[in-house]
């Protein structure tokens, strides 16, 4: 018996160093900029092998996520409370010793998290342990309601909603005036960092943007999440997760006409969007807020250069959604997309624990070129 199951493992793994060791592939736009950059972005020359006992996107995100978590849970950052413009609070964590960034040739980079997480994303901190050995100031936009973040306005996030990023961004640059500032976004945090830079007025203070594991296009993301294994798998759980929140924050968020018992029918993150998204942000339907948010509708406006880092085998950005070659063709926008064959959502994980996560020394790559090239 031992023989047969050490043999199956030796077989996966000589499979996953063969066959799934690859390099991603680049997508550019029409765009001299970033054609630039990414040609300096040495990391993305390099092969990614996926950790070989996880041998589908699925499994790379579940256990990925599970093992980074436990190896970070006892990573600190500092606390800032923020006031916002509308009488509601938000955070911002600082990953420690950030407050000391004095070289003003080392940039400040924001981080988004994904709608139900925070700071403590395992992800997150991987990327800022890894950033702040080279002396990069870190920080993360915490959403109002996460994280220990109070509700008290009812208004909280959604994708196209940039006010607050807006203000977390205001205070680092007064903070930091020499500094140059890059956001980097995770899953629908990569979504609200991609619309905040199709904003000419606001893209100006940023160097650049990283989305990481981005749903490209929501009705197509929608589609593969509200069906089969997935739907059992990921939806479910982050449905509940915004029923509970609802739930948490209930005498605050029923300003918007809701009820106990339409926040018991939340099944879907769609109805979570048609319930509370919509009326936040003045939308007539969950179509619109999706148009609006939406990434694949709106390559052309993008105005500072954007990296978006995918998997084909991510549950959440479904390959389907994600532009193809002939649609960027003809895009001037400073737009590149590295689409690697697995990694799974958020997942990345190469070594032979689950521990790492692959993409930190791109991320790290991509914001210094960007810093270092001006054409």
């Amino acid at each position: 018996m031992l023989f047969y199951v050490s043999s199956a493992l030796l077989a996966l793994y000589c499979w996953r160093i063969l066959l799934a060791r690859r390099i991603p592939y680049i997508l550019l736009a029409d765009n001299q900029r970033i054609r630039n950059i990414i040609s300096m972005t040495c990391s993305l020359t390099e092969s990614y092998t996926p950790t070989f006992w996880c041998p589908s996107g699925r499994l790379m995100t579940i256990f990925a996520c599970l093992i980074r978590d436990w190896k970070n849970r006892k990573y600190q950052f500092d606390r800032e409370t923020v006031k916002t413009n509308d009488g509601g609070s938000l955070s911002i964590d600082w990953a420690r010793g950030s407050e000391e960034v004095s070289d003003s040739r080392k940039p400040v980079v924001i981080f988004v998290a994904g709608i139900t997480n925070s700071s403590r994303a395992n992800y997150i901190i991987e990327i800022m342990k890894y950033l702040r050995k080279k002396k990069f100031g870190c920080a993360c936009y915490v959403y109002r309601g996460r994280g220990g973040t109070k509700v008290e306005t009812p208004v909280t996030f959604w994708t196209a909603f940039l006010d607050d990023i807006k203000q977390i961004v205001d205070i680092i640059k007064d903070r930091y005036p020499e500094s140059r500032i890059a956001l980097v976004g995770f899953s629908l945090g990569a979504m609200n960092v991609f619309n905040y830079l199709c904003d000419e007025a606001l893209a100006s203070d940023i160097s650049c943007g990283i989305c990481v594991s981005m749903p490209w296009n929501p009705f197509v993301s929608s589609n593969q999440l509200y069906s089969g294994i997935d739907y059992w798998l990921f939806n479910r759980k982050i449905a509940a997760n915004l029923r509970d929140f609802a739930i948490q924050n209930f005498n605050v968020l029923s300003k918007l006409g809701v009820t106990f018992k339409d926040i018991d029918e939340i099944s879907l993150i769609k109805h979570f969007d048609q319930l509370f998204v919509t009326k936040m942000g003045n939308y007539s339907s969950v179509y619109d807020y999706y148009i609006e948010g939406g990434p694949a509708f709106k390559l052309g406006l993008v105005k500072s250069p954007i990296l978006a880092i995918n998997a084909r085998d991510d549950s959440f950005s479904f390959p389907a959604g994600i532009p193809k070659p002939q649609e960027l063709r003809n895009v001037k926008a400073p737009i590149a997309i590295a689409e690697y064959n697995f990694g799974g959502h958020m997942g990345f994980a190469s070594n032979m624990f689950a521990t790492d996560f692959h993409i930190s020394k791109v991320v790290h790559d991509f914001i210094e070129q960007s810093n270092n090239t001006n054409i």
